[in-house]
């Protein structure tokens, strides 16, 4: 994976980069954690997953006990999966 902070159009941007086995990885199930720090100056991180579905993800996330109702949860403007679930109404 690669990591970097850099600028477009004058507005920062945070940039991750998946290799083949970090993809392999977040398909078993293996959640890939990034801390902010070293990027951003910021205590923080961000968490990657994969599912198959949004509707997916935010049902493991549910599991886990990380979503419940008073989390807030969007679903990427970019995507048009029809299978996405808001996890306050389920």
């Amino acid at each position: 994976m690669i990591k970097f902070l850099g600028q477009r159009d004058g507005r920062p941007l945070l940039g991750l980069g998946l290799s083949e086995r970090n993809v392999v990885q977040l398909k078993e199930g293996k959640p890939i954690v990034v801390e902010l720090q070293p990027l951003t100056g910021e205590d923080g991180q961000i968490v990657l997953l994969y599912g198959e579905t949004e509707a997916a993800i935010v049902a493991a996330l549910k599991a886990e006990g990380s979503v419940d109702e008073h989390t807030e949860v969007r679903q990427s403007p970019r995507s048009n999966d029809t299978d996405y679930v808001d996890p306050h109404t389920n």
